[in-house]
């Protein structure tokens, strides 16, 4: 791969840029550090290939990046994706990413392994993920959706967290069992987007009961009147969620 963690900047210098003050004030769970990247395959390789070099990235990271997780996203609902696959990477902490970046980028062979597979050179981007109502935590394989969302004029980072908190709580209390997250831009992202929305369902049946509570249980009404007046969230996209590896969590 075109270098996992090709960064190179001293994590003190990208701090700001990393991590959105706003995500740090959310209550006591602490933000951490994502990536992603698009990907394509190598003309004559597949996720069979991918696999191989994923089990051998898995044995690498044990010792080198413990605490790194990654899955594979493949995107099924959505418009406009011209890739094959996403990579989404998370490390436990900001020195969990220093630390990560470094050992990967004196990995040599690793990253040749990848190179040798996919061309993940396209995008490579980095954000914040905060929690909103995640009690179990990301699900291992599964269904994810991301929305990109725009503050309403005058409205905060603080006012869209504890909107979608609180508009998570409800579609709880009505049975949705999906968990959910804000993703804050960071490094080299340019999207017109002031943050993105991301839900994760375990599988498609928890996402279509999800679906009827809005559109026939009222969800969309609640929508309309705790997320309406705050924040708008639209081009949302599913994908299929596939565990590289879960960071020792």
């Amino acid at each position: 791969m075109q270098s996992l963690w090709k960064i190179a900047v001293a994590v003190t210098a990208a701090c700001g840029l990393l991590w959105n003050p706003a995500a740090l004030a959310q209550e006591n769970t602490p933000a951490v550090p994502v990536e992603w990247y698009d990907c394509n395959f190598i003309d004559g390789k597949d996720f069979d290939d991918l696999e191989k070099v994923n089990a051998k990235f898995n044995k690498w990271a044990d010792k080198s990046m413990p605490d790194y997780a990654a899955w594979i996203m493949v995107p099924n609902l959505h418009s406009g994706v011209d890739y094959d696959f996403g990579w989404l990477g998370s490390w436990s902490s900001g020195a969990a990413f220093g630390k990560g970046t470094d050992a990967f980028m004196q990995a040599p062979d690793m990253q040749e392994a990848f190179n040798e597979v996919v061309d993940c050179s396209g995008r490579h981007v980095m954000a914040t993920s905060a929690v909103v109502n995640a009690p179990d935590g990301p699900p291992d394989n599964g269904v994810v959706v991301f929305s990109a969302c725009h503050h309403r004029d005058g409205k905060t980072f603080d006012d869209s967290y504890a909107a979608h908190k609180k508009m998570s709580a409800a579609m709880t209390e009505m049975g949705s069992k999906g968990a959910s997250w804000i993703f804050y831009p960071g490094l080299g992202t340019n999207e017109d987007l002031d943050y993105w929305g991301v839900i994760a369902f375990k599988n498609y049946a928890d996402l279509g009961a999800a679906t009827e509570l809005w559109t026939n249980g009222g969800g969309w009404k609640k929508g309309a009147e705790i997320l309406g007046p705050v924040t708008s969230c639209e081009s949302s996209s599913v994908w299929n969620a596939y565990l590289v590896r879960d960071g020792g969590r």
